[in-house]
């Protein structure tokens, strides 16, 4: 009966990190016992990673990026339709701003999935699948090998069906009939 407990208590709170971090599975296997695909990392692997990867400190007295054009709105479309283009800017003293967009699967502008090739002002978000659709931007400040980043506002991109909706509003203006 105690071992069920324990069990239980470690599946709650892996369920618990992988849902509030915004995670994939894959990410989340891979923070907590390395790459999911091939095992174990050896130390060479993580050494060539390492060697690879440019890492920039963070500089906390460097003036962040600050957001004058942000997000925040919320927006419906039909399945299919050409979607306005979400836009941001930011600017940050002399240092050279630039972009990453993100998607994620909660209202939430942190963790989330980044878009690859959207590293402009502006994402244009599709349309091809209903759904409710998370969007955030973040600009990041380089100036002497240093970094600061901003995270913009939630933009929520809702796509629905002309046929869901044509259904919903047969049953609303039904439901209206009947109380009269």
């Amino acid at each position: 009966m105690k071992n069920s407990k324990k069990i239980c208590a470690c599946l709650l709170v892996a369920f618990m990190l992988y849902t509030l971090t915004g995670c994939s599975f894959a990410e989340s296997w891979d923070l907590l016992w390395g790459s999911h695909e091939n095992g174990a990392m050896t130390a060479e692997e993580i050494q060539q990673m390492k060697a690879e990867k440019v890492i920039r400190p963070v500089d906390e007295t460097m003036e962040a990026p600050v957001f004058g054009v942000d997000l925040g709105q919320v927006v419906t479309y039909q399945i299919g339709a050409n979607a306005e283009t979400l836009m941001v800017d930011a600017t940050a003293g002399s240092g050279a701003v630039s972009y990453q967009w993100y998607t994620n699967n909660a209202a939430s502008n942190g963790g989330g999935e980044p878009i690859e090739g959207a590293t402009e002002t502006t994402y244009t978000p599709s349309t091809a699948e209903t759904g409710t659709f998370y969007y955030f931007c973040v600009a990041t400040s380089t100036q002497d090998g240093r970094i600061r980043m901003s995270t913009s506002q939630l933009a929520t991109v809702v796509v629905e069906d002309d046929e869901e909706m044509s259904v919903i509003q047969a049953e609303e203006m039904e439901e209206e009939g009947e109380g009269e």
